[in-house]
């Protein structure tokens, strides 16, 4: 029989990360005792609203939903000041868990649970610190990434590591898949660090900080096409921005977003960026080889599939 002790946990984090750390907590001996959420994007009445909106919507990644489901009290984080820490206080965490949680902690809230604070985050650090590691690692070919349960400091994704674990990561892979196989990863690992740190405490490792590697957010400018790149590359690009950031070009003055894409690196002749067919794709020339662009949309004045009667195009176009 586990012996070891029950913990109250307050969580905060999105989306569908925040969801697959809070199932298996709520269903074992633990008690998620509060949601943390970021004021700083948030109307005061879209906060009000949240509980009611998420549960009609029935979303599968609102961790919203799953509080409101649960009675678990929605509390939020902006300047960390004393109107904000006495809610938290009152719940009496014995840990917080920050998972896709886009704030900072301040000392102040890192010295409130008694046993202190953890986040998770999905890479294999030191490597791919910051924002958008499901990007970095198919942008950098790499091979493998993972989950990593780290202690939390007043900086980003620098503290001991408590648990880490690699996943394969296929040729074919996207942004939006590596995003799936850490959430994944993530509900079968978040039970068994909790109880670790509920028997053990916070027992980490220090981080090489000689390989720590920080990359911010991906701009609209960094998902531009270069056609004058090899097709391979820009095939990697347009798997690697598939989290709200398509890969993207110019069809005269209309913004064309790349979604899915085949390359081919038999050598062709014309300048990059010159359309060699339409039908039953659009297929472009680039540095090296050529790109076959298999789904893609415009979105002004609506999200439509490119190319449409109104945004058209012909064999010996060049896209920008």
């Amino acid at each position: 029989m586990d012996t070891s002790p029950s913990l109250r946990i307050l969580i905060a984090g999105t989306g569908r990360l925040a969801v697959s750390l809070m199932e298996p907590l709520l269903a074992s001996r633990h008690q998620v005792i509060g949601l943390l959420q970021n004021a700083r994007p948030t109307s005061k009445f879209r906060r009000a609203i949240l509980p009611w909106e998420a549960r009609l919507t029935h979303s599968a990644d609102s961790p919203a939903r799953l509080a409101a489901d649960n009675r678990i009290p929605i509390l939020w984080l902006d300047t960390m000041d004393e109107s904000e820490l006495a809610p938290i206080r009152a719940v009496q965490p014995d840990l917080l868990i920050t998972c896709g949680f886009s704030i900072i902690l301040k000392r102040q809230l890192l010295e409130l649970p008694c046993i202190g604070c953890a986040n998770v985050h999905s890479s294999l650090l030191p490597r791919h610190r910051g924002p958008n590691p499901f990007s970095r690692v198919i942008l950098d070919a790499e091979k493998e990434s993972g989950v990593t349960f780290h202690v939390t400091e007043e900086a980003i994704d620098s503290g001991d590591i408590l648990d880490q674990t690699p996943f394969f990561l296929d040729r074919d892979e996207t942004a939006l898949t590596v995003y799936y196989k850490a959430c994944s990863l993530l509900a079968e690992r978040a039970l068994p660090v909790i109880d670790a740190i509920a028997e053990k405490g916070m027992l980490g490792v220090p981080q090489d900080r000689a390989l720590a590697q920080y990359e911010g957010n991906i701009q609209a400018e960094d998902a531009r096409i270069d056609w004058s790149q090899d097709a391979k590359e820009i095939e990697r690009a347009v798997r690697a921005h598939t989290l709200g950031l398509y890969a993207r070009f110019l069809k005269g003055d209309t913004l064309v977003r790349v979604a899915v894409s085949t390359y081919d690196d038999a050598a062709v002749d014309e300048v990059p960026g010159t359309v060699l067919q339409i039908q039953p794709s659009v297929r472009v020339a680039t540095g090296k080889g050529t790109l076959t662009i298999l789904a893609a949309y415009t979105a002004s004045p609506i999200a439509w599939p490119w190319p449409s009667l109104w945004a058209r195009v012909k064999v010996g176009d060049i896209l920008d």
